[in-house]
């Protein structure tokens, strides 16, 4: 049997570890989500090594596809990126409006896995993290 006080002290690195863990095993899906008419760094195509956009969390239910679509709206030429439940395919189509003769090229494109990129969740910092905890539980646990 474990002194109170330790007792106590072990259940709170628990709950620290215990909740460190959280975000990773969320069903949180990640994207790039931006819109080039509010920001310069949208482009068609970029470096996320040279960029400052980051991948942030989805809040489409159901997510299951990272979407970029780069097109004409509002008069303006430029590139979305977001979340969607639906998968958009990957195609391109040509498109005018009637207030002048210009023809338009507008294309989806849709990735299934995270950031368009598969990865590992579970980071290193965590793994860092929580080492000496378990040699410290072993060390109680298992003394002789």
């Amino acid at each position: 049997m474990l002194p109170k006080n330790l007792h106590l002290g072990l259940s709170v690195w628990i709950f620290l570890i215990a909740l460190s863990y959280l975000p990773y095993l969320s069903n949180a899906f990640e994207c790039y989500q931006c819109n080039s008419t509010h920001s310069d760094e949208c482009l068609e195509m970029f470096d996320p090594e040279m960029t400052n956009l980051v991948p942030t969390a989805c809040n489409v239910v159901d997510t299951k596809y990272c979407i970029k679509i780069t097109g004409a709206w509002g008069g303006v030429v430029g590139t979305q990126r977001f979340c969607s439940s639906r998968d958009m395919g990957n195609q391109c189509q040509y498109f005018g409006f009637d207030d002048h003769d210009r023809i338009y090229r507008g294309c989806s494109w849709t990735c299934d896995s995270e950031r368009c990129n598969s990865s590992n969740r579970l980071s290193l910092s965590i793994f860092i993290f929580s080492l000496p905890l378990v040699l410290f539980l072993r060390k109680i646990l298992f003394r002789s």
